[in-house]
């Protein structure tokens, strides 16, 4: 059947074989289409379902509300700028063991220590210090995993602090007090 109507087609004339081009040419722009929108479906419903520390909310904080919580933390997230390229920050403090960690993370940075991703570790070893090293007290221990990540250029950095440098006021920025549930 198709050997009888490729035959037809291509033994009609010129005006049957631009009907035949036409048509092809048609298919393959709405399977490309098809292909796109799945592919776009597809990125949307991976970064939707990807858990979302820069969204974290939480109370705010008090001098009488960081107590001793075996399941809190102190955090300020803020963001930063280096040669037109954003920096999320997010500066921790464990109030105890049980405190949540961020995805990508295996325990919480201690104080004046700090985990950086991976594009961010090799732009901080590949410029002057003075430039955007000093920005951020410590010494890096570690890189945050992909789960942390929204892309492989994306400048991370999370900053270990004591809950007393993190309570007291030093940054506008969103701050709290996250816990996990009972």
């Amino acid at each position: 059947m198709i050997d009888l109507g490729l035959r037809l087609a291509l033994r009609s004339g010129r005006e049957a074989l631009m009907r035949l081009a036409l048509i092809a040419a048609a298919v393959m722009v709405g399977v490309a289409v098809l292909l796109s929108v799945l592919s776009e479906f597809h990125a949307f419903s991976a970064a939707g379902n990807r858990q979302c520390w820069e969204c974290t909310s939480g109370s705010s904080i008090t001098a009488t509300r960081y107590g001793a919580d075996s399941k809190a933390e102190l955090w300020n997230y803020s963001e930063d700028y280096y040669e037109g390229r954003t920096i999320k920050r997010l500066d921790v403090a464990a109030l105890g063991p049980q405190a949540p960690v961020i995805p990508g993370l295996e325990k919480l940075p201690g104080a004046g220590r700090y985990y950086a991703s991976p594009a961010l570790a090799g732009l901080l070893g590949s410029v002057p210090h003075d430039e955007l090293g000093d920005r951020f007290p410590g010494s890096q221990i570690g890189v945050l995993g992909d789960a942390a990540l929204t892309g492989p250029d994306e400048l991370v950095i999370v900053v270990g602090y004591s809950p007393a440098q993190l309570a007291a006021p030093f940054r506008p920025a969103r701050r709290g007090l996250n816990t996990l549930p009972a």
